[in-house]
Parts: structure tokens; C-alpha cells; sequence
């Protein structure tokens, strides 16, 4: 997302080395702002982080159990507390044109061969959390 409040991507490394059967690919996400160049973190976009800590990691839960009951892949036992973690770091998420997404690297949540995995939170399910200015119009 590029605007006059937010300049925001997503970053991807992908290395491969002789011996190894797999590459590892590595994510990295930005947002900045656009009025003081500072790069932000995610307790400077919501109104009460505690709560959209809770609202964001219960939606992904659900989404990843969904998408395990339908077969697309396996979580990892300890998935519910990994999510729970990554929403609260910083590098971890960026706003896009349509929500914040949050990045999981692979073999966090499912397993390496899935790959990394993400999910978007639309702006329409965040209006209660983040800041009005950060909402694009």
C-alpha cells in the first residue's frame, strides 16, 4: 500500500544451498509512514492492542482450522500459540490496499511443505480495532 498515510510491502528471500533437498524462503514485512517516514508498529495503528490482539489471533485460528477440516493442509500441534505470538510481532504484518495481512514463515504453523503461509484481515473486520486514519477511504 502507497498512499499519503501509509507506504507498506512485503519482503521475500529465497535461498537455496547445495546439499539441501528444499530452498527456505524468508518473509518480511514493512509499513511506514508516509507523513514522518517512521516505520510503525502495530501498537501505533490500533486503539487497544490487547483487544485486537485477541480479535486477531482467534480469526486466524479459524481460518487455518477451516482449512485443515477441508483437507489443504496439517497444523502443527503448538499452531494456536504461534499465531498468538506472530500477531503481536513487529515485521510480521503490513496494511495492503484491502486489509492487514500477517506473515507466517514456513513450517511455523503447517508443515515446510506447504510453504509460508499468510492471512489477510479485510479492513471491514478491523474497523473496531485500527485507527480511523489508517482505514483507507
Amino acid at each position: 500500500r502507497a498512499d499519503e498515510k501509509i507506504m507498506s510491502f512485503e519482503k521475500s528471500l529465497y535461498t537455496f544451498s547445495y546439499g539441501n533437498i528444499y530452498g527456505t524462503t524468508e518473509l518480511e514485512a514493512y509499513c511506514f509512514s508516509s507523513e514522518t517516514g517512521e516505520q510503525l508498529k502495530i501498537t501505533d495503528i490500533v486503539n487497544d492492542s490487547d483487544a485486537y490482539y485477541t480479535f486477531a489471533s482467534d480469526y486466524i485460528k479459524n481460518i487455518a482450522e477451516e482449512k485443515q477440516n477441508a483437507g489443504d493442509f496439517s497444523l502443527y500441534s503448538d499452531y494456536a500459540s504461534t499465531i498468538s505470538s506472530t500477531v503481536k510481532d513487529d515485521g510480521r504484518w503490513y496494511l495492503t490496499d484491502t486489509g492487514l495481512k500477517i506473515l507466517f514463515e514456513a513450517d511455523e504453523i503447517v508443515y515446510f511443505t506447504y510453504g509460508a503461509q499468510s492471512v489477510e484481515i479485510p479492513y471491514s473486520e478491523l474497523t473496531s480495532y485500527l485507527k480511523a486514519e489508517y482505514i483507507p477511504q
